[in-house]
């Protein structure tokens, strides 16, 4: 397991998300300040098979969802995985993982970044479990309602805001990191 101090690795809070991949048009404003250093990016892009990009290993594990996923995802972990992505599908990638992505055609996911003391303090509130020896585990194109809900109550809330939305953001990032935990670690 990676410490969340390891020198080569980036943190995705440090980048502009929206420079990763190919051209991104935002889904919405840029987001107050979140909590535990949760960052959320939601965009619209085009994307063409031919041109793969990379992502470097972060500190943080992402969780990408698939709102209007490409016709066909191809993201390489340690090897090269091939999916037919559906709307509500999931990409996990934990921290330290460098990926390759290539997808074709036009799509819409959120990218939300989940720090590591998102994860700990969930793992920590209710469990006799070590957090340091929990991780994630990816996965490509999987199907997850749950997360697929929670992530759309998290793009409302950024979309339109509403009474008590720090609070509400908040409860979402613990009932998401509490379901990884649950079903994905």
């Amino acid at each position: 397991m990676l410490s969340p101090s390891t020198p080569d690795l980036s943190s995705f809070a440090e980048l502009d998300p929206y420079a990763l991949g190919p051209t991104a048009i935002p889904l919405h404003a840029p987001p107050p300040r979140l909590p535990e250093g949760v960052v959320v990016c939601g965009g619209r892009h085009e994307a063409t098979e031919h041109r793969s990009f990379a992502i470097p290993a972060f500190v943080e594990d992402l969780l990408t969802l698939h709102l209007r996923p490409p016709k066909r995802l191809s993201v390489k972990l340690d090897r090269w995985f091939h999916v037919n992505s559906v709307p509500g599908d999931l990409t996990l990638i934990p921290r330290g993982t460098p990926t390759t992505w290539c997808g074709a055609g036009a799509a819409e996911s959120l990218l939300l970044c989940l720090p590591p003391t998102l994860i700990r303090k969930s793992a920590l509130q209710d469990t006799d479990y070590d957090p340091p020896c929990l991780e994630l585990m990816p996965r490509i194109g999987y199907a997850d309602p749950l997360v697929h809900a929670i992530g759309q109550a998290i793009l409302s809330e950024l979309q339109t805001g509403g009474l008590l939305g720090a609070l509400y953001l908040e409860s979402l990032f613990r009932t998401l990191a509490v379901h990884l935990l649950r079903d994905h670690a």
